[in-house]
């Protein structure tokens, strides 16, 4: 049986679609299905990039367990979807503007 590994990755200013949205960075979770953690790193990674994201940092990777996250809709509805769709689902992203310093 595969697990479910939440992958923190911190993406910069060079990141496509944040730009198009005026972002200079942001931060988000990812959820990923497989049975290794060096692959579901990977996966995360590639997936990241491919849609147009600079990962500046991959801050560290947790193994999902349901009673840790009760309290977090969004991580369990990408979770939820991981599982259905067998791909990396991302979490909603935390981002920022540099310009007038506020999160969103």
């Amino acid at each position: 049986m595969d697990r479910i590994y939440l992958i923190y990755a911190e993406l910069g200013s060079k990141s496509a679609p944040l730009i198009d949205e005026g972002y200079v960075g942001a931060f988000v979770m990812c959820a990923v299905n497989c049975e290794k953690i060096e692959k579901a790193i990977h996966i995360a990674r590639e997936c990241l990039a491919e849609d147009g994201y600079e990962i500046v940092d991959i801050d560290k990777c947790i193994s999902y367990e349901t009673h840790e996250w009760v309290d977090y809709p969004d991580v369990n509805r990408a979770v939820g979807e991981c599982k259905q769709l067998e791909s990396c689902v991302y979490t909603e992203f935390n981002c920022w503007n540099e310009r007038n310093g506020s999160e969103n």
